[in-house]
């Protein structure tokens, strides 16, 4: 016989969290329990238009440190036209991130950036983008609707650990009003090689006194009327060791969509640090006249210094933390080895006084032998490939001619992990017809070789792919109650003791559900001989909508990147 959840112990019950006195209070959404996706999830860019204003918190805990982000671009747009924006996220884990932005109105987002997708009308990552440098930049196209009038961008970007859970991580959100203009308007874009690209910052780094660098700065327009450029630099012209060359936008009417260049130029005399700005006047309406800053720093001495970054914050420490991954699945991360001095930086063979050993291994060496100029840089692909699960430790070297740090050593560490077996989903049955509105969903429970515990996810609406999703529940893999408002789900328990005590949570737990309308969805184990004898997991839900084909399926989650999700089953209601 079942064992059901709420079924009463000797001396205490497992009862309901207090949380519908918030709904009491006129909370009209209530943040279902959710987990993410490596790709991201739309819904959480912060709009309070969609999913109650939800940032990525709803899925990663805020223990970490809050990262600063900000977004970037035109705060005013002809009607119809379109204009390039960043996101950035800088600082907190700062070693894996991702990000999701939304609009209002009928502006359009496109994922035009590197690392995004579209999902719906949101633009996000594609997967969990590595920090560089301790920040983190996306970039997305906004095109404006036909009509005048003030929309709003709203960005939420997480700042990950990526250690497998959500401890440490970290989230936070922004938004940015934008003006649409009607009639015929010029928006001038300025860019340039640096990320962000559209911050109008150029650092030049370290350049040899008597050598010159250049950047090519892009002036473009993004409207839909003629942009017509002044005199570059003539209310704020540049002082040496700066200067502008090649100048091939001054005097320019540049057409809708067009573009010039200009080149700016670098050339120290003596050494130390330092910047300045100079002035792009146009004839757009909203910025007549915008700045761009440069900086960089002369030396007078020639010599290499060998620079080696890795995609995980702090990215210089020479340490790479594989995290968990998958047993018999590989995992790769670039090393980037840069020369930051201004000689020739001469890398020798890598790995050859401490080479690395199963599981480790580097793939892609771009390196070993190279010469490599200053501000040049080569990579390598160091890859961790599990096979047990255990706890791995390594390092290795990279030789150069570097004074400083002739040999500089880079340590490696991963974990190896095995998934846990995939949920069998036992009812409804597939394609089962004649569901009443109230259904119980039933699933043979998972297996972990590792002996993990197991987290269970159980999904269902009318969306085969599940992006539009609203209906979702999370129990571990013990017994539980849920409680569900709209298919927003909320996990709680409190251990209350005598029977007085009970008879008091459970007067007030009907007199809130009934005054909420939030739907229980109840959750029993045991086993069953029908399905070979294993344990089953079941969860029944109330306010099926009637002749409703659904969707479910059931992930497995062991809290160290092991999921494993069922085959996704239909039924039909009544």
């Amino acid at each position: 016989m079942k064992k059901k959840c709420m079924g009463l112990a000797a001396r205490s019950t497992l009862m309901i969290l207090f949380f519908s006195f918030a709904v009491l209070l006129g909370s009209s959404a209530i943040p279902r329990t959710a987990w993410a996706d490596s790709s991201g999830r739309a819904g959480y860019s912060g709009n309070p238009g969609t999913n109650g204003g939800a940032i990525c918190t709803n899925c990663h805990s805020a223990s970490g440190t809050a990262p600063t982000v900000a977004l970037i671009g035109p705060t005013s747009l002809p009607t119809a036209s379109t204009s390039v924006y960043t996101f950035t996220i800088t600082g907190g884990a700062a070693v894996v991130g991702g990000f999701d932005v939304s609009t209002t109105r009928t502006a359009t987002l496109q994922a035009t950036g590197p690392n995004t997708r579209l999902a719906g009308s949101e633009v996000m990552h594609n997967a969990s983008i590595p920090f560089t440098s301790g920040s983190l930049a996306f970039t997305f196209t906004l095109q404006a609707p036909s009509s005048e009038g003030t929309i709003t961008l709203y960005a939420s970007g997480l700042s990950a650990n990526n250690t497998g859970g959500t401890g440490g991580d970290n989230t936070a959100s922004t938004s940015l009003a934008v003006n649409v203009i009607g009639g015929q308007v010029p928006q001038i874009v300025i860019t340039d090689p640096v990320a962000p690209t559209t911050d109008r910052q150029i650092p030049f780094g370290t350049v040899l006194n008597n050598v010159t660098s250049d950047q090519t700065v892009t002036v473009s327009n993004s409207g839909n009327a003629n942009l017509v450029v002044g005199t570059l630099a003539s209310a704020n012209p540049l002082a040496a060791p700066f200067s502008i060359m090649a100048d091939n936008c001054s005097g320019q009417s540049i057409a809708p969509a067009g573009a010039c260049t200009l080149t700016v130029r670098f050339a120290p005399i003596t050494s130390g640090a330092v910047s300045d700005d100079f002035d792009i006047p146009s004839n757009d309406p909203t910025t007549p006249s915008a700045m761009v800053n440069v900086s960089g720093t002369g030396s007078s001495t020639a010599v290499p210094q060998i620079a080696i970054t890795d995609p995980f914050a702090p990215t210089t420490d020479h340490q790479i933390p594989f995290g968990t991954v998958l047993n018999n699945v590989t995992s790769d991360q670039t090393v980037t080895v840069g020369n930051s001095g201004n000689a020739n930086l001469v890398v020798g063979q890598i790995a050859s006084a401490n080479p690395l050993a199963d599981p480790f291994s580097i793939m892609a060496d771009n390196c070993s032998g190279q010469s490599i100029a200053p501000a040049g840089a080569c990579t390598l692909i160091v890859r961790f490939a599990p096979v047990t699960s255990d706890v791995f430790n390594d390092t290795f070297d990279i030789p150069s001619n570097d004074p400083t740090t002739p040999s500089a050593t880079v340590s490696v560490s991963g974990t190896g992990n095995n998934p846990p077996t995939a949920p069998a989903l036992v009812s409804p049955a597939d394609g089962e017809t004649g569901v009443g509105k109230t259904a119980t969903f039933e699933w043979k429970t998972s297996t972990d070789p590792d002996g993990d515990a197991i987290t269970y996810y159980l999904t269902y609406c009318t969306d085969r792919t599940f992006e539009s999703c609203a209906h979702g529940v999370t129990c571990p893999g013990t017994t539980g109650i849920c409680f569900a408002g709209s298919g927003l789900l909320f996990l709680g328990f409190v251990m209350t003791r005598g029977g007085r005590g009970r008879k008091y949570m459970l007067m007030l737990m009907m007199s809130m559900l009934l005054t909420t309308g939030i739907f229980i969805v109840s959750c029993s184990s045991g086993s069953d001989s029908d399905t070979g004898g294993g344990t089953n997991m079941t969860y029944q839900v109330s306010g099926l909508n009637n002749a409703t084909t659904y969707y479910w399926r059931v992930v497995a989650d062991d809290g160290k990147d092991g999921q494993t999700s069922s085959p996704t089953q239909s039924f039909t209601t009544q």
